[in-house]
């Protein structure tokens, strides 16, 4: 390792250290705040909870006064006392049986009343209209109660008493005859009775006290245990506050909120908090005298800083210790992190996270090498891995600046290309399949390699899909470009989630189907082309659901085929073929053969064998007029377990059909390794042969008619759908025809009809 790579890691270690310094420091910034709140909220809920226990004690006091008037009015009115002449003399007994400032009597709709002044031994007369205005306030809202009223007691606001050099308050009730007041009871109280409550010394332990405050902010009662030597008739006058803070505390006081605050005092800071009485407007405004100290968090901050500094000593150690031992690149790491180790491409991890930083419009294909399994197995694991290179080498060829592509898992590619015209995508997707195509056939291989790309188009209107839904919608078309013979180009659609919806549908409803019996056997004729007869039928299964509507099997076999369904099916259709020729044979009618397609997961059950040999005695039906059709791909994964199997079947008297040959991955040896009766021509053989019918493909189609008969195994060809695929079947030695040119596949009893 040479001395500049050395020094780059060295300066990466030390940003590392550096970082995780500055981390620290972040965490002891975070950690005193949090501290420094704490102890804030400590103290604000200990000046609330402080603050609740005055103004309960001012609630106390209030409901005394009213206890005492509410008595006196449930006293005076059975026997309508305020007329009697004693009146007066009842009014002064109070006053100087209690603390209040003056007690009266004003009668509904009189102009003079009786009051009893403190201090004097009879009452005088009063004209309501001299009253102050908080007294009129207060006895006329008394005169509007009625005994269905919720509010009985009615309180005035602070005033300057006519009867005494002070401030009080008015208590007044009514006083009933029937259910309406007849007069207001009222008796006025000094303020001065809450100062014993609110300055007793004992405030946060005495280190706080209190304030009674009005709605603007004016001091009613002033606690002689103050901090602030200055004496403002309003809170807000001074500098005590900001402007800001006055205006959002004077809001507060407005909408009978508590709120906390806090003002600096000769160069300390003290914490506040206004309670709302909720009685006439009035505030109780606690102060912290204590300032609020952070000096021991401080030192647990400090004591920390010290450990977390003797920790990042340990830690740039021991980064020194790992870099000496650690000699590889960090990009190495990052290169087998996001890379594939067999093609050098990006992985799937990597991919997606430049699929989700994209800026611009562009499309995300699914790339897909059909079968490639088989091509692992026939031509070995080397020249698999090789084609898997040269197809990574090839997409890498066809990208522009800004494009990125990855291989997934085994055969699976995926590319980004910023384009977003249909045309173009098809054109460039075709040239990286060709090319992929033509890689392969120069690697000596005679295999034809097919590919299946699905396109989701990432433009404006859609650019809010993530990447998991771009791949999956990608994958969903991918999957639909599958089924042909050619490379093949899909573009997503939204009707493929509809296609998807009906996937659902079949696989929730296919075992109710099949114990309902709405799975149904059509039988398609299979001509003898020497004869022109019809010599057997194939079974194709129809799904007709409840509601009359069919399902093909280009539709559900699919979805079976993916889910193991297919077995449960297979031998369903199995049963309806032995069904169907027993019932011919208890008709009295000559039987014909039926061909009953065999999934390959079948011969993978245990009790395959059995199970079709229990179908036939139970049934009692010829075993040679059943034919069992297999695919050619189910050679490929066992060929001596599969041969065992099949000589089985074909021991119990059974025919053997191989369907689908030559679609793709055929090999001519299989005819030898496998005893069976029939080949079937895959149908895309016999179109590649009529639409070249002097070419090469014509010729390998004779030459595998050919070498069957000199097998001994006849030849069945499908999808004969006009005379001229007649005629070249029948000159190209073929034995059997099946397809729309001799009849299209009909419901059994429409067969009988036609062809028993």
């Amino acid at each position: 390792m040479d001395e500049k790579l050395i020094g780059k890691r060295l300066k990466k270690a030390v940003f590392l250290a550096i970082g995780i310094m500055a981390a620290l420091a972040v965490l002891c910034v975070v950690l005193f705040v949090f501290l420094r709140n704490t102890v804030y909220s400590a103290t604000h809920d200990r000046l609330a909870e402080e603050t609740g226990i005055y103004r309960q004690r001012i609630y106390e006091q209030l409901e005394t006064d009213f206890r005492i008037l509410d008595t006196f009015a449930g006293a005076a009115e059975p026997g309508k006392l305020w007329e009697s002449e004693s009146f007066g003399d009842l009014l002064c007994e109070i006053n100087s049986r209690n603390d209040f400032v003056t007690t009266g009597y004003f009668p509904k709709g009189e102009e003079t009343g009786i009051i009893a002044l403190e201090g004097e031994s009879a009452a005088r007369e009063t004209e309501y209209a001299s009253a102050v205005g908080e007294v009129q306030t207060a006895v006329a809202s008394a005169w509007n109660c009625s005994r269905t009223d919720e509010q009985q007691v009615f309180v005035s606001r602070m005033f300057d008493s006519a009867f005494a050099d002070e401030k009080v308050f008015l208590y007044a009730l009514p006083l009933y005859e029937g259910d309406e007041a007849a007069g207001a009871l009222f008796a006025s109280a000094r303020m001065d009775i809450f100062y014993d409550i609110i300055d007793d010394g004992n405030v946060l332990g005495g280190n706080g006290y209190i304030h009674l405050l009005g709605s603007e902010g004016d001091y009613l009662v002033r606690s002689e245990h103050t901090i602030v030597k200055e004496r403002p008739d309003n809170i807000f006058e001074g500098d005590y506050f900001s402007e800001e803070e006055g205006e959002r505390l004077y809001a507060a006081m407005q909408n009978e909120e508590r709120v906390f605050s806090s003002f600096r005092y000769e160069g300390k800071s003290y914490q506040v908090v206004l309670v709302p009485v909720r009685f006439n407007g009035w505030y109780l405004f606690c102060i912290n005298t204590v300032r609020a100290s952070n000096g021991p968090a401080f030192r647990i901050i400090w004591g920390m800083c010290a450990t977390f500094a003797a920790l990042l000593v340990v830690i740039v150690g021991l980064l020194i210790y790992i870099y000496r031992l650690l000699k590889k690149n960090n990009g190495e790491l990052s290169y087998i992190a996001y890379h594939d180790a067999l093609t050098g491409a990006e992985n799937f991890i990597k991919f997606k996270q430049d699929l989700s930083a994209r800026r611009r419009e562009g499309c995300l294909a699914a790339l897909n090498l059909r079968h490639f399994k088989f091509i692992n197995e026939i031509f070995g694991k080397e020249k698999a891995d090789q084609l898997l290179v040269q197809a990574g080498e090839c997409i890498s060829r066809h990208m522009h600046t800004g494009e990125f592509f990855c291989r997934d898992s085994a055969d699976q590619f995926y590319i980004f290309l910023l384009e977003t015209d249909r045309e173009i995508i098809s054109r460039r997707l075709n040239g990286i399949m060709d090319e992929i195509v033509g890689t392969f056939v120069r690697m000596n291989s005679d295999y034809r390699l097919l590919i299946y790309t699905g396109v989701i188009v990432l433009a404006q209107e859609n650019e809010k899909i993530g990447s998991e839904n771009a791949v999956a919608q990608a994958l969903l078309a991918m999957e639909r470009a599958k089924g042909g013979y050619k490379n093949n180009v899909c573009f997503y659609s939204p009707d493929m989630f509809r296609e998807e919806e009906m996937d659902n549908y079949i696989e929730s409803h296919m075992q109710a189907a099949l114990d309902n019996g709405e799975f149904k056997m059509f039988l398609q004729p299979k001509v003898d082309l020497g004869t022109g007869r019809v010599i057997a039928a194939e079974a194709l299964a129809r799904w007709v659901t409840g509601d009359g509507r069919t399902i093909y099997p280009g539709r559900f076999i699919p979805v079976f085929e993916r889910n193991g369904f297919c077995t449960q099916l297979d031998m369903y259709m199995l049963e309806l073929a032995c069904r169907r020729i027993r019932s011919w044979m208890d008709e009295g009618k000559k039987p014909i053969g039926i061909s009953v397609n065999q999934s390959k997961l079948l011969f993978f059950e245990s009790d395959y064998i059995g199970r079709v040999g229990a179908l036939l005695e139970k049934y009692k039906v010829p075993a040679e007029l059943i034919t069992l059709e297999i695919l050619e791909e189910l050679a490929l994964t066992d060929a001596d377990e599969l041969g065992g199997k099949l000589a089985q079947l074909r021991r119990m008297g059974l025919r053997i059909s191989m369907d689908d040959f030559g679609s793709g991955y055929s090999s001519l040896n299989t005819l030898g390794r496998l005893d069976i009766d029939e080949v079937k021509l895959d149908r895309g053989f016999l179109r590649e042969a009529s639409e070249k019918c002097c070419g090469r493909s014509a010729v390998i189609m004779e030459e595998s008619v050919r070498l069957a008969h000199r097998l001994n195994i006849s030849v069945v060809v499908e999808g004969v759908e006009t005379a001229e695929n007649h005629s070249l079947i029948r000159s190209l030695g073929c034995d059997v025809g099946q397809g729309y040119y001799y009849g299209r596949p009909i419901e059994t009893e429409k067969f009988d009809a036609l062809y028993m």
